[in-house]
C-alpha cells in the first residue's frame, strides 16, 4: 500500500475519533439546574407595593386582580474567577405576572400568581465544566398564597400578618431560567402601618424563609434555603390616591457557601410610584437596581403594574 494512501486514511480516522470524542464530551457535560432566576417576587394582588404589602386584608368575598410587568437587564452573568471574560448567559428577561386574590372573613387573603416569561435573550455557555443552555421564553411555576391578619388594621400604626406562598412545579419541559420544576415553600411574617398626621407616612416590612425542595447546591446557580428580608417606606399624597417610596429587598442562602456569600445573597432597591383612584383602578411604575453582583440580581430593573379592585362598601 502506498504511503500517500495510508497517511490520509490515518488522518481521517484520527479526525473522526477526535470529533467524536469532542461530541461525546459536549453531550456528557453536567447541565446547570433549572432555576427560577428572577429574584424579584411581586407582592400578591392588592398588596399596594411592588414587593411589600400594605396588609389591607378586609373583605368578605371582595376580589382584586393585577398584572405586573418586570424587565431585568443582564440578570445572569457568570463571572470568571481566573481572569477570563464574563459570560452573559441571560442578557434580558421580560416576565409578566398574572395575579388574582379574594378576601374572606375580613382578615384572610387567598391569592394566585402565574409568571409568563415573554422574552429571555442570551447565549449558551460552558463555565467551570457546567453547560448553561440557551435561554428561552415559557411559562413559570404558578404561586399559591394565603395570608391572615393577626393584629391591627391597615389604617393604624401597625398591623401584622402571617402567610405562606407555595410555588407549584408544572413540569412543562425544560425551562432553565424561568421555573424550577420543583417545590418551593415560603412561610413569612409581615408588618405595615401608617404614621403621622392623617397617616401621611407609610411603611412595610417582611421576613421569610424560602425553602427549595429538593436542594441543589452544586454549580453556579445554587438552590437551598434562603432567609429573605424586605422593607419599604413612603408617603401618601393627593387625597390618599398616590403613594411614593423606595423598597429594598434581598436575602442570603443559609446553606451552600453559608450566609452572606456574594453569589447567593441578592440585594436590590427600587423606587416606586403607585396610584389608585376611588373607582378601583390603579397603576404603578418602578425603577430598580441591584446592589450586589449575585445570581439573578440585575443592575437595572423596570416595573409596571395595573390593577383593579371592584368598589365595595368598605372602600
Amino acid at each position: 500500500m502506498k504511503l500517500s494512501t495510508v497517511v490520509p486514511r490515518q488522518l481521517l480516522i484520527a479526525l473522526l475519533v477526535l470529533g467524536g470524542g469532542k461530541a461525546i464530551a459536549q453531550t456528557t457535560l453536567p447541565q446547570a439546574p433549572s432555576v427560577a432566576l428572577d429574584r424579584f417576587s411581586p407582592g400578591e394582588a392588592g398588596s399596594g407595593w411592588f414587593a411589600l404589602d400594605v396588609l389591607d386584608l378586609r373583605g368578605r368575598g371582595r376580589w382584586t386582580a393585577s398584572v405586573v410587568v418586570d424587565e431585568a437587564y443582564r440578570p445572569l452573568i457568570l463571572r470568571s474567577t481566573t481572569g477570563g471574560a464574563d459570560q452573559a448567559v441571560v442578557s434580558e428577561q421580560l416576565v409578566t405576572y398574572l395575579q388574582g386574590a379574594v378576601f374572606l372573613a375580613d382578615r384572610l387573603r387567598l391569592a394566585v400568581s402565574l409568571p409568563l416569561v415573554l422574552l429571555e435573550s442570551g447565549q449558551a455557555v460552558v463555565v467551570g465544566g457546567v453547560a448553561y443552555p440557551q435561554p428561552e421564553a415559557g411559562v413559570g411555576d404558578p404561586r399559591l398564597g394565603a395570608d391572615v391578619r393577626l393584629f391591627g388594621d391597615e389604617h393604624g400604626p401597625v398591623a401584622g400578618a402571617a402567610g405562606l406562598q407555595v410555588d407549584v412545579p408544572v413540569h412543562l419541559g425544560d425551562r432553565r431560567y424561568g421555573r424550577e420544576n420543583d417545590l418551593r415553600l415560603d412561610p413569612h411574617f409581615a408588618v405595615a402601618g401608617r404614621l403621622g398626621p392623617s397617616g401621611l407616612l407609610v411603611y412595610a416590612g417582611r421576613v421569610g424563609l424560602l425553602a427549595h425542595l429538593p436542594r441543589e447546591l452544586a454549580g453556579g446557580i445554587p438552590r437551598g434555603t434562603d432567609l429573605e428580608l424586605a422593607a419599604a417606606v413612603g408617603v401618601r399624597l393627593w387625597r390618599d390616591q398616590l403613594m411614593l417610596g423606595p423598597e429594598i429587598y434581598g436575602g442570603t442562602m443559609l446553606d451552600g457557601d453559608g450566609p452572606f456569600a456574594t453569589n447567593s445573597s441578592p440585594l436590590e432597591v427600587l423606587l416606586g410610584c403607585h396610584y389608585r383612584n376611588p373607582n378601583g383602578f390603579g397603576a404603578g411604575v418602578g425603577l430598580g437596581a441591584g446592589l450586589v453582583q449575585a445570581t439573578g440580581t440585575p443592575p437595572l430593573r423596570v416595573l409596571f403594574a395595573v390593577n383593579f379592585t371592584p368598589r365595595t362598601e368598605i372602600q
